[in-house]
């Protein structure tokens, strides 16, 4: 674009973290950078004075801005917390903020500190948890495999009670198998429930495609009753499954889901895959997971040579990975857990404070139902809340 002065503005936005727009100053162009959101303190050094003067000005005069939006009008601040919640931090940190620096916290973006931890039941799970990522409720003593810093939290709430528990909506087992060789056969275990995912279990194998092996797949099926199993067809054009179906079969009657895996391919680089499946999940406390999981996670249960076998864990692996090509020397588990979570990516769209809404509402017409029943001689109707209330109404008019 030419402007009156005669030079010449070119407006756009870094598309990834090695942008041409880093170089253009070593060849006598200015860079001026608009954000859409106003910067701390912190976030402006990233920026290396290339901040447009008129937000550098307006933070000088109200410092309070940091954090909220530069344009209003356009982008909400409600708006840019959901595309920052779809995005991931550090692709919002790249599309809207336009800082192409990318510090630890971003290079790592999935944390063990957004996840909650806590005891799940096989067969029901709680309506509502609220996540608490405070010191106070910091898990002392449980150890984990992620950075110095990065702790595991039990939730501020969670609703326990007989009306606050609740049978999942659908369990669901994904494999990612391997052959044989230092590589294992990935699984992992998630439930849902009204948008949350429940990571159950998960682990690896390290004998491919043995009968012992798939035995134990079997088992762990059985084991947590899940409704569907996928096995990804990244081994032997699909003969994995084909292996795998008459051990299932004998063991636990389940369906292997095979038209999911159609519409889902791997398509693009694996580390950028896995984290934009889990990064919108983890980021929004989302993932609860179970605390035997943990401490089974924390064991060398495969006896893989000592120097390596923290490799292996599955949270060490969510917690290292990045989007650079190749940041896991084993990524088995996690691939597996992100499948899991891809599985239920339609159901994540739910909201959660609606689904905790309409279980008590149903509880409610299930209870007046009952008293309309005995104390009226009324055996109501199937017509929902409203109709019922409608019902007690017209008798008190009467």
């Amino acid at each position: 674009m030419l402007v009156p002065n005669g030079e010449i503005i070119y407006l756009g936005t870094p598309q990834t973290e090695m942008s041409l727009y880093n170089y253009l100053p070593e060849r006598g162009y200015d860079i001026k950078v608009w954000p859409a959101r106003y910067p701390n303190t912190k976030q402006l050094k990233q920026y290396r004075g290339r901040i447009a003067d008129r937000i550098v000005n307006i933070l000088k005069l109200n410092p309070k801005l940091a954090g909220t939006s530069t344009e209003p009008t356009r982008f909400s601040d409600i708006d840019l917390r959901e595309r920052e919640a779809s995005y991931g931090r550090a692709g919002f940190s790249l599309q809207f903020m336009l800082d192409t620096t990318l510090s630890d916290q971003d290079r790592y973006p999935l944390k063990l500190g957004d996840m909650v931890v806590t005891d799940l039941d096989k067969e029901v799970g709680p309506v509502k948890i609220v996540y608490a990522g405070d010191k106070a409720h910091e898990i002392q003593g449980l150890e984990a495999f992620g950075f110095p810093g990065d702790r595991w939290h039990s939730p501020m709430w969670i609703s326990t009670d007989d009306q606050g528990m609740t049978s999942y909506q659908g369990k669901v087992m994904f494999i990612d198998p391997s052959g044989r060789g230092k590589d294992e056969t990935g699984y992992a275990v998630v439930f849902q429930l009204n948008g949350m995912m429940f990571l159950m279990d998960a682990g690896g194998f390290i004998d491919g495609y043995s009968p012992a092996t798939l035995e134990s797949l079997a088992e762990k099926a059985k084991e947590f009753q899940v409704n569907s199993v996928v096995v990804e067809d990244n081994f032997g054009d699909g003969m994995y499954k084909e292996l795998f179906k008459p051990v299932l079969s004998r063991i636990y009657k389940v369906s292997i889901d095979d038209e999911f895996l159609q519409g889902r391919r791997s398509k693009g680089q694996k580390e950028v895959r896995i984290i934009e499946t889990l990064e919108p999940v983890i980021a929004n406390h989302r993932m609860v997971v179970n605390r035997k999981l943990v401490e089974k996670d924390l064991t060398n249960y495969n006896k893989h040579p000592g120097e390596t076998w923290a490799k292996y864990s599955l949270f060490y692996q969510l917690t290292r990975i990045s989007k650079d090509k190749g940041s896991l020397l084993h990524d088995d588990r996690l691939d597996a857990l992100s499948g899991a979570v891809a599985y239920w990516a339609e159901d994540m769209s739910r909201d959660t404070l609606k689904a905790e809404k309409e279980h008590y509402d149903n509880l409610l017409e299930e209870e007046l139902k009952e008293h309309l029943k005995y104390a009226l001689g009324y055996e109501g109707t199937t017509g929902g809340f409203g109709e019922t209330l409608g019902f007690i109404e017209l008798s008190e008019q009467e």
